[in-house]
């Protein structure tokens, strides 16, 4: 699967829980760390596996998972399996969550940087951004800029999910995406 397509279906399993978000009373959201990691992991562990990947998380009810953490928080794998072996073919996608900040966020981004997958995804809080000098837009930028400084490989493909939470807007995360050009050229950032 191409990254366009990647990125469409992803985009499309967090606007559905957005939805679901928005029509449960506050007392039935996630709450805290622990839970949203666990919804975010879970949801792009079932993607996965509905695209006929292998899925690789911990924190995640078994049906939904192949096994524990590997490398990264969630991760995708398309594997050639036969009774003598199990050959990796390719990672479609890698994705990292934090909840805390800048600096952790960076942190965990940079690992992404490392991948070699399709597509790499950071879920990120900037529920705080009301509050802070780092909103999505700032953190965002903050992003491309370690994609404009790695040595990567034209057409990598970075998604950022950023939690919002902004009951009054109606919406619960907010989506970009960054493309690296190849070297010389600024990465692209731009909202989805």
């Amino acid at each position: 699967m191409n990254p366009n397509a990647l990125v469409r279906e992803i985009v499309a399993v967090f606007r559905e829980l957005e939805q679901e978000l928005l029509q449960q009373d506050e007392g039935q959201c996630p709450e805290g760390r622990v839970q949203w990691t666990e919804k975010v992991l879970t949801i792009l562990c079932k993607l996965g596996k509905r695209l006929g990947y292998t899925a690789w998380a911990t924190g995640v009810p078994d049906e939904y998972r192949d096994g524990n953490e590997w490398l990264y928080d969630v991760m995708w794998c398309n594997s050639d399996i036969s009774d003598t072996y199990d050959r990796l073919i390719s990672v479609p996608m890698v994705a990292e969550c934090e909840w805390d900040n800048l600096g952790e966020i960076e942190y965990d981004f940079a690992k992404l940087l490392l991948a070699r997958a399709t597509v790499r995804v950071m879920v990120y809080s900037a529920w705080n951004a009301r509050n802070s000098d780092e909103p999505a837009e700032v953190i965002n930028k903050k992003l491309r800029e370690h994609v404009r400084t790695f040595n990567g490989v034209s057409g990598d493909t970075y998604l950022l999910i950023a939690y919002v939470r902004d009951v009054s807007e109606t919406k619960w995360f907010e989506f970009a995406e960054i493309i690296y050009q190849g070297p010389g050229d600024s990465p692209i950032l731009q909202t989805l």
